[in-house]
């Protein structure tokens, strides 16, 4: 399983990134969708982590949602700000949890989504 983690603050995406190959998954980390669209077009992930440890990522989710090669991909969310259950819905937002738990926690947390 390939998982696209996408986070503009470098330390977290690097933390994440290694959690998620610890457990045996490939995984890549961009800053942005937009910094991910090449990886995306050449090799669609499996699954899509967005971090945003201060707000909310919507536009990063929605643009996500925006590439038609990612429209059946799900979207785990890692963010301070837990976003109502009609916005998960509409975006297809799997779950999502708070940056404060420890990265293999997270993972472990994510794992039924992150199937091999």
């Amino acid at each position: 399983m390939y998982v696209l983690v996408i986070s503009q603050e470098t330390h977290y995406r690097s933390v994440m990134v290694k959690a998620l190959v610890r457990r045996g998954y490939l995984a890549a980390g961009v800053c942005s969708p937009q910094e991910g669209l090449r990886l995306i077009r050449h090799t669609p992930p499996d699954a899509i982590m967005v971090c945003d440890v201060a707000a909310l990522p919507k536009k990063q989710v929605e643009t996500l949602r925006s590439f038609d090669i990612l429209a059946d991909k799900p979207i785990l969310l890692i963010s301070q700000e837990e976003p109502d259950a009609s916005w998960m819905d509409r975006w297809g937002v799997e779950m999502c949890m708070s940056p404060l738990a420890e990265a293999q926690e997270i993972v472990d947390e994510m794992s039924e989504w992150l199937v091999h």
